[in-house]
């Protein structure tokens, strides 16, 4: 297969990752009949299914918040993409050559807001992500941004502390 093969079988991946992302929050909603859905079993579910995928040579512990914070079905569906992003981001960059990988999600409510904090322990962002320059970055990358600050009319920051941390903060539409 040529490069460009190569390259929209990665394309394709992601894509494939996302719509079984949708394919999962959008189950999870119905089976609760569209009812808010926990943050935390959200993003279980999500980043189970991310790292079922890896190869058996690669440990990945989970670590999540036992929070009981909900969120709407709309909210949930734009958290979906984001989490989905972050958690194949953190496989396919941060974990890559390690073989006892952790993904840690927090999550907790601070004035209102939903405060969630997503860690790995891989190398970290390049600083010129953490600066604010997402030019060479990868679409999924533009994706979260644009949903965090759009979407959920968000805020995201970046930092690198013993791996890449994700903060993003939004407003819950339940309260």
């Amino acid at each position: 297969s040529t490069l460009v093969d190569k390259g929209y079988i990665h394309l394709l991946r992601d894509l494939i990752s996302r719509i079984r992302g949708l394919a999962t929050v959008h189950s999870m909603l119905s089976a609760r009949n569209w009812q808010p859905l926990e943050i935390n079993q959200l993003c279980e579910q999500l980043i189970q299914a991310i790292i079922i995928g890896l190869p058996v040579n690669h440990k990945v512990m989970l670590n999540i918040d036992q929070s009981s914070l909900k969120i709407n079905s709309n909210q949930a569906h734009h958290l979906t993409l984001v989490i989905n992003e972050l958690a194949t981001n953190s496989v396919k960059y941060g974990l890559n050559d390690n073989s006892n990988g952790l993904i840690e999600v927090k999550i907790q409510e601070i004035d209102g807001k939903i405060q969630l904090i997503f860690r790995d322990n891989g190398p970290g962002y390049p600083e010129s992500m953490i600066n604010g320059d997402f030019v060479n970055v990868n679409i999924g990358f533009e994706l979260i941004r644009g949903i965090v600050t759009q979407s959920l009319d968000g805020e995201l920051s970046l930092r690198n502390e013993g791996g890449a941390v994700t903060e993003i903060l939004f407003a819950n539409e339940l309260t």
